[in-house]
């Protein structure tokens, strides 16, 4: 590339003076690419995060909920219990009724 001199001014220290402009460019260039990537891994490292704290709340939510349910079991099949129980009585009664005739 041409480096056009101006009057009163080396040759020399022109170039070195287009050569560190072009090197100040190239710094700031590199300088937004770091701050670019910092800032996706930044967010991609905040977007891995909910992903894993939502993945975690899901996990307690199905763990509450099969508690639940197993509570509900174990509720139901003692209502069935005690019904069966109370059929059960209920039919020794009525047969010691019965043979009392």
């Amino acid at each position: 590339e041409e480096v056009k001199v101006s009057s009163g001014v080396s040759p020399l220290a022109e170039m070195r003076r287009v050569a560190d402009e072009r090197a100040r460019e190239k710094a700031d260039v590199l300088a937004k690419e770091r701050e670019e990537t910092r800032r996706r891994h930044a967010e991609e490292a905040a977007s891995r995060k909910r992903e894993e704290e939502d993945a975690r709340r899901r996990l307690e939510d199905a763990g509450r909920m099969a508690a639940y349910e197993d509570k509900r079991r174990r509720e139901e099949e003692e209502r069935r219990r005690k019904i069966e129980g109370e059929d059960r009585d209920m039919d020794r009664k009525r047969k010691a009724v019965d043979d009392e005739r």
